[in-house]
């Protein structure tokens, strides 16, 4: 099989991961725009899908087609999805705000509040992350909870963190507290 026929199938693999970072971030960029932006741009995979049909012959061609029409549709909502909170998040998006950093030998703890508009309540998002290369980070998620307005950080024994999670929507505001332990796929405290 030629080179050129293993691209759409190359291209199907590289869009599938695309978007199952989506749902479970494992890459992502130091600023949200950025985020959005490329998310968007990946959106044009399926499209480069189609082009490369009309370029092959044969069950290439048709299979090409198929999966290219078939990503389409979710593409192009995604698309619009992603370029739209792109435009929303210049200068700032308030819509996941970082609240709180943790250095620790495994990397930064991050605290993320997350704010979904006026019908809805705070939530808060607790990331383990490690930058690879400037602008770019590897992200595990530790822990989230909805409704909660703010979470705590505090380095334990090493190797671990305590997490205290408080929603002042009550009268009585509500505090409980996990712990959790970090794993070593970063290198160092690099913030």
């Amino acid at each position: 099989m030629t080179k050129r026929y293993r691209s759409v199938g190359d291209l199907t693999v590289v869009y599938l991961l695309i978007c199952f970072n989506l749902v479970c971030p494992v890459v992502r960029l130091s600023f949200q725009f950025a985020n959005y932006a490329a998310f968007a741009f990946a959106q044009l995979i399926p499209f480069r899908i189609i082009h490369l049909a009309g370029m092959r012959s044969g069950w290439h061609r048709w299979r090409a087609l198929v999966i290219g029409v078939l990503l389409a549709p979710l593409a192009l909502s995604m698309g619009c999805g992603a370029a739209a909170c792109a435009a929303l998040a210049v200068p700032a998006d308030p819509s996941f705000e970082r609240r709180q950093s943790v250095p620790t030998d495994y990397g930064v703890v991050a605290v993320y509040r997350t704010n979904g508009g006026a019908m809805t309540s705070f939530g808060i998002v607790v990331r383990q992350e490690c930058r690879v290369l400037p602008g770019l980070w590897l992200v595990r998620p530790i822990a989230n909870e909805y409704p909660a307005d703010e979470a705590i950080v505090d380095w334990q024994k090493p190797g671990s963190v305590r997490i205290s999670f408080k929603d002042n929507r009550e009268k009585q505001p509500v505090t409980h507290a996990i712990t959790f332990r970090l794993r070593h796929f970063c290198w160092g405290n690099i913030i």
